[in-house]
């Protein structure tokens, strides 16, 4: 697999209610592992909702074995499974998949019968695929996080969206910074930016640059 092509999913569906569930029998799909934050749940509600329970439960009845796989906190994820009853496990480590390796064997299932579910590209997908999983990329639940990555399917873009001023800014920065190993063909970097950062534009186009990365970078309200 090409190093950019870690980052893509191998479905893109707009929520999990949307997941193609039969399709994914006859992949031989038998495990599920989800992220919590804005894919099953914004990342600042701390229980799920009845749909999402409604939604385990259905899955655990077609015969799917289910997992939460989260870099949050103990406290977080486990007070989010209270209602689930699925797998759960905190501090992932993910892009990692130490622990993802781990939870499949607790759910006896192989990577190849087993599907990672999340909205972030270097994190979810990255890890999914590193472990050979097939890959499900679902668009965020909210846009209120501070730095935002969503896969494009019409133009298989990666693009970032940020809000805040020069300190979002340069964390932003320093993820482009770690992606400085990747080799693609260059190419669109489309740059809105409130006041106040444009003055450190051209350090990260030339950064971007370097990087060779397919992005697009937005600012959201």
């Amino acid at each position: 697999m090409a190093l950019l092509e870690r980052f893509y999913p191998d479905i893109y569906v707009k929520s999990v209610f949307e997941m193609p569930l039969d399709d994914m029998k006859k992949l031989g799909i038998r495990g599920l592992v989800f992220d919590i934050d804005n894919t099953v749940a914004p990342f600042d509600v701390a229980e799920p909702d009845q749909e999402i329970v409604e939604l385990f439960a259905y899955l655990r009845k077609q015969g799917f074995k289910l997992c939460i796989l989260s870099n949050n906190t103990k406290d977080r994820v486990h007070l989010f499974n209270k209602k689930l009853g699925a797998l759960a496990v905190h501090k992932a480590g993910k892009p990692g998949i130490k622990k993802l390796n781990r939870a499949l064997e607790i759910m006896g299932v192989t990577p190849d019968s087993a599907a990672m579910i999340g909205d972030q590209v270097f994190t979810d997908m990255w890890c999914g695929h590193r472990a050979g999983l097939l890959c499900i990329m679902t668009a965020p639940i909210c846009d209120r996080d501070q730095i935002r990555l969503e896969f494009v399917p019409e133009s298989c873009e990666i693009v970032v969206f940020f809000q805040g001023g020069i300190k979002i800014f340069n964390k932003l920065l320093r993820i482009v910074l770690g992606l400085l190993h990747l080799k693609t063909k260059r190419r669109l970097l489309v740059l809105q930016c409130r006041e106040g950062v444009s003055s450190h534009l051209e350090l990260f186009v030339q950064v971007v640059e370097r990087s060779l990365i397919i992005l697009k970078l937005y600012r959201h309200n």
